[in-house]
């Protein structure tokens, strides 16, 4: 009997025992500790923590939870979560891409902490507090560029990813080309609103944390047109980031343009232009430099000039002799590139513009009758007439009446051109007339004359031809 009752009691202790024990590990808890947040990038962080007991806990889920909140909760931060499978001891995770904000002006501090989930809730770690390393820029090579152009952006960017970098010039997106802790290198992108010699912003953005700097954008000198012509031509040149005005002494001394060797005239105005200069003829290397760098642009083709048409009769010294151009514009440039005309060996003569290709010329006055080669020069360009010129001799042969008062018409006799005006000497007294015809002048005597006799003279190109003989001037009627 006392057998049997002490096994009964054996079996009962041991049951209050085992219920006792039960009871104990079912009332643990597990305990997660945050061991460490560190980060990478500016946008990547390695979140680090140890579980200590999972037994007979039922866990259901284990991570880390991050935000801005010095006190991080499930319900604003962010949640990660590593799942149900886990085992005691050190885990950790890491996330990239990390974009807390889009508010540039928002602190760069992350809190965060390890949390466990089990079957009676879930207990959290201890918070740790961690301030995210901020790109920075030391300066942008070269300081100035134009589109199209790649610039390296030095300073620290922490390793960033590639995929996780962006430019921004203005508001422009730049392709990145390559991407390390210390260079990132960028095409300076088209369409910026920025003209040549002003700054444009360029932000640098790893995730969403942003660094600025400001680089100078060139006008990006890209065409022209047209393409050929004469002489003279007018070409717009174009381009990115042109500026919005050119003046002959401030914005045009930046930028040289050069035919060949020979650098064209500005027309000032809110394009670009220039006046294909004289001097050259067929295809003409055409380049712009500006800012230390040279732009090679297509050739172009000028057309070349030559002497079209020009005057066959015999000319007087002191008459205009026409001449026709053919593929030339009238040139706006400096005096040594405007047309001149010489006959023979004589000096060169400026040329006066007298409509489209339409120039004319004086006859040196004191040139010798005679047969001339007329050279026409455009610049450095030599044209040769296809023909020569004669020049007459002025000859004043006689004269009629002999006599007359005040206001009677002379008729002077000689070698005149018609149409033509010319300065008639009585004596010391002065007047003028238009000739009639080659041959003949007329003339009424001045009422400013004295009574007598009296040389007449006819002015040339300050040379007087004398009449043979005198005139008598008789008393008013």
């Amino acid at each position: 009997m006392k057998t049997h009752l002490h096994h009964y009691l054996l079996v009962f202790v041991s049951l209050l025992v085992f219920f006792s024990c039960k009871k104990d590990e079912d009332g643990l808890e597990p305990v997660v500790e945050t061991v460490l947040i560190e980060a990478e990038s500016s946008t990547t962080l390695v979140f680090s923590g140890n579980l200590i007991s999972t037994k007979n806990t039922g866990v259901q889920d284990l991570g880390f939870i991050y935000s801005h909140d010095a006190k991080p909760d499930e319900k604003n931060g962010v949640k990660i979560s590593l799942g149900s499978k886990v085992k005691s001891g050190a885990f950790n995770t890491t996330v990239k891409n990390l974009r807390l904000n889009e508010d540039f002006g928002y602190p760069r501090t992350v809190y965060g902490m390890a949390y466990v989930k089990h079957k009676k809730g879930t207990t959290f770690g201890n918070v740790l507090k961690l301030t995210m390393p901020m790109p920075a820029i030391s300066r942008i090579s070269p300081a100035a560029a134009k589109s199209g152009d790649v610039v390296k952006i030095s300073g620290k960017f922490n390793h960033p990813q590639l995929a996780e970098v962006r430019v921004l010039f203005e508001d422009n997106s730049a392709k990145v080309i390559s991407a390390t802790d210390t260079e990132i290198s960028v095409e300076v992108p088209s369409g910026l609103k920025t003209i040549h010699g002003m700054q444009a912003k360029v932000t640098v953005l790893i995730g969403d944390i942003p660094a600025i700097k400001y680089l100078t954008i060139l006008a990006n000198i890209l065409d022209y047109s047209p393409k050929e012509g004469p002489m003279g031509s007018i070409l717009t040149i174009t381009g990115e980031n042109m500026l919005n005005s050119y003046r002959q002494e401030t914005d045009i001394n930046q930028f040289t343009i050069l035919f060949g060797n020979r650098q064209p005239y500005f027309l000032v105005g809110n394009t670009m232009r220039i006046q294909v200069p004289s001097g050259i003829s067929g295809k003409v290397p055409l380049s712009v430099s500006y800012h230390g760098q040279t732009i090679n642009l297509p050739e172009f083709t000028v057309y070349a000039p030559k002497i079209k048409e020009m005057t066959s009769e015999p000319v007087f010294p002191g008459s205009r002799l026409k001449v026709d151009i053919e593929n030339y514009e009238l040139l706006n440039g400096p005096a040594e590139d405007a047309p001149k005309v010489r006959l023979g060996d004589g000096a060169y003569i400026p040329i006066n513009y007298h409509g489209r290709n339409n120039y004319f010329f004086p006859v040196p006055g004191n040139i010798k009758p005679g047969t001339y080669d007329l050279t026409l020069k455009l610049g450095s360009l030599e044209l040769h007439g296809s023909s020569r010129i004669t020049v007459k001799p002025f000859f004043v042969t006689g004269f009629s009446p002999a006599s007359g008062g005040p206001g009677t018409v002379i008729n002077i006799e000689g070698t005149f051109e018609k149409d033509r005006f010319y300065l008639v000497n009585f004596g010391e007294i002065k007047d003028g007339a238009v000739a009639q015809s080659a041959t003949h002048l007329q003339i009424a005597v001045p009422y400013s004359t004295f009574v007598g006799k009296v040389k007449l003279s006819v002015n040339i190109q300050e040379n007087l031809f004398t009449a043979p003989g005198e005139f008598e001037i008789t008393r008013r009627q």
